[in-house]
């Protein structure tokens, strides 16, 4: 009798254990307890995300009643609340039909001018002072927390005019620019010598061409490609020209002309191609060098993805997880599974596919690139999916996107999605032109694809499924045949 009570007992406990319904509020968080939440200042709307696992009863976020799907997740845009105590948080409730609370948690939240303010540097140094990069994929910016604007080498030398923020400011020609103190190392020198530009060396053939020239150091540069994609254009900051002799080697071959112009601080060199550049071309500064090379043409047959090699780019992995949806799903693990759907179908197309990643590991957005490019790809595609910043409506901005920062990827990222948007039936979020460290490289085209809005729901469910993600890569794989059976009509 005794084991029978204790049975039965024990059979309620679990029967109440398992229909015990749990609020998981995925955004915000916080790591550890006790913890409160930092928006920015200002902040006056936003967004919480999360579940209800099993799915039911009635979700309220700050007193309004917040749908669930059938899934058990939930979206909300919300006002954020100041209680006459001063107390800032999220309250959640979840409500059976009745009025008994099933589950609640409250969530503190604060704003960034709340937070305790961090210790002054105190800068010791006088200026002007070179200082110099001394970190690999070093940047720097337009202003403080401004646009990415160069890329220097290491070993280039800057003439930093004052420290503010953690930055340096540095003249760059008739203005400023700002190095993060991290990526440079100080010198004792408060003079900048100009960088000598020395004679060249330019050597063809039928696919590619290349440039070499003499160079005192490493310095700021910018290139472009041309609209016609026949010349690259090199501007050498605070340079001055010594060039007064260009051999060509196989002078009849694909480099038509090179251009050399002083240009008040700056050195503007143009390698003009007499065929288009298709493929792309790379710019590096190497201890006592310039040298610039030009891919004329794309590798397999002209006009096909036969041959062709493709780097698939599955976004984020290992403790980089990325964006996170009201279920709990990674990005991370929507990428990976995506990559793989994708190479199964470019496969069949004859085209050589290589991933970025095949597993869940940690892989840094330089060494995504950097294997393209040992690869000679033809072609880069990294795979996302979105999410929103804070303060910013979901209901408003979800769908599917399309990324490229240069301009030689343009109709790639628009032919691309063009064709997700035919295939995978989501809403038109637009192609962006961003500076993003993946779409960087001018080697090759490059495109960042944003499939959906991971935080949407209803956009989450659509992730989750292997036949969604095969339909977004029929167009992904529709898209890249189109752009290069357009290459195929150029002349």
């Amino acid at each position: 009798m005794i084991l029978q009570i204790a049975l039965i007992v024990a059979f309620l406990v679990c029967t109440v254990s398992a229909s015990a319904q749990r609020i998981t509020l995925v955004y915000p968080r916080v790591y550890a307890p006790g913890e409160s939440f930092v928006y920015e200042d200002g902040l006056d709307s936003t967004f919480v995300l999360g579940n209800v696992q099993p799915a039911g009863g009635q979700l309220q976020v700050n007193g309004t009643i917040v749908a669930l799907t059938p899934q058990g997740a939930f979206l909300a845009f919300l006002p954020l609340i100041h209680e006459e105590a001063g107390t800032k948080a999220w309250r959640l409730a979840l409500i059976e039909q009745g009025g008994r609370v099933l589950d609640s948690l409250v969530l503190p939240y604060r704003y960034r001018s709340e937070t305790t303010p961090t210790t002054a540097v105190v800068d010791t140094l006088s200026y002007p002072r070179v200082v110099v990069v001394v970190t690999p994929n070093a940047q720097t910016r337009t202003a403080i927390g401004g646009a990415y604007e160069f890329f220097p080498t290491l070993q280039t030398h800057l003439l930093a005019i004052r420290s503010i923020d953690g930055f340096f400011e540095f003249s760059v020609g008739r203005r400023t620019g700002y190095v993060d103190r991290r990526f440079v190392t100080v010198t004792s020198d408060s003079t900048l010598a100009p960088v000598v530009l020395g004679n060249g060396v330019c050597i063809g053939s039928d696919r590619s061409a290349s440039a070499s020239f003499d160079l005192s150091g490493p310095t700021l540069y910018r290139s472009e490609l041309s609209s016609d994609r026949h010349d690259v254009v090199i501007t050498l900051d605070n340079t001055v020209s010594f060039v007064d002799r260009i051999e060509y080697r196989n002078w009849d071959s694909g480099l038509l002309n090179v251009a050399c112009i002083q240009q008040d601080g700056e050195v503007e060199l143009r390698l003009s191609a007499r065929e288009p550049i298709r493929r792309g071309y790379r710019v590096s500064l190497t201890p006592g060098k310039l040298e610039v090379m030009l891919d004329l043409q794309f590798a397999g047959e002209r006009g096909k993805l036969r041959g062709k090699t493709i780097v698939i780019d599955a976004g984020h992995g290992g403790a980089a997880a990325g964006a996170i949806g009201p279920l709990g799903t990674n990005e991370k693990d929507v990428a990976l599974r995506w990559s793989a759907l994708i190479g199964e179908e470019l496969a069949r197309t004859g085209a050589r596919v290589v991933q970025t990643r095949a597993a869940d590991v940690d892989l840094s957005l330089y060494d995504r690139i950097d294997a393209a490019r040992a690869l000679n790809a033809d072609c880069f595609v990294s795979l996302h999916v979105n999410a929103l910043p804070d303060g910013q409506n979901p209901w408003r901005k979800h769908g599917s996107g399309t990324y490229y920062y240069q301009s030689e990827s343009r109709r790639l990222a628009e032919t691309i999605q063009r064709e997700i948007l035919d295939t995978g039936g989501l809403r038109d979020d637009g192609v962006y032109d961003a500076n993003l460290a993946v779409v960087r490289p001018t080697e090759f085209p490059a495109v960042l694809i944003e499939s959906a809005y991971l935080i949407h729901p209803a956009e989450e469910q659509l992730l989750l499924s292997d036949d969604y993600l095969r339909r977004l890569s029929r167009g992904v794989v529709r898209g890249l045949a189109a752009y290069f059976q357009a290459e195929k009509a150029e002349k």
